[in-house]
């Protein structure tokens, strides 16, 4: 007596759906570098993402306390 060893057929992966509408507006078929509007930071457009985005924390205006402080210690030992 053979056992009938085949598997049943596994089903075919679906295709992910459809991607969602660009947040800023890209000219339908654009590959290439696109400025960001608000920012005017250029990235380049390869048709699903952008590259050349990077987190960019928060940025200090003037010096900070630490900065100063070390400033104020430098001239005043180069006075001396």
């Amino acid at each position: 007596m053979t056992a009938n060893l085949v598997s049943p057929p596994r089903p075919r992966p679906q295709a992910p759906p459809l991607a969602a509408p660009s947040p800023i507006p890209v000219p339908e078929g654009h590959i290439g570098p696109l400025s960001l509007p608000g920012t005017n930071r250029m990235v380049w457009w390869t048709g699903r993402v952008a590259i050349g985005l990077r987190y960019e924390g928060e940025h200090h205006d003037g010096m900070g306390q630490s900065a100063l402080w070390i400033q104020d210690l430098m001239l005043t030992q180069r006075a001396s």
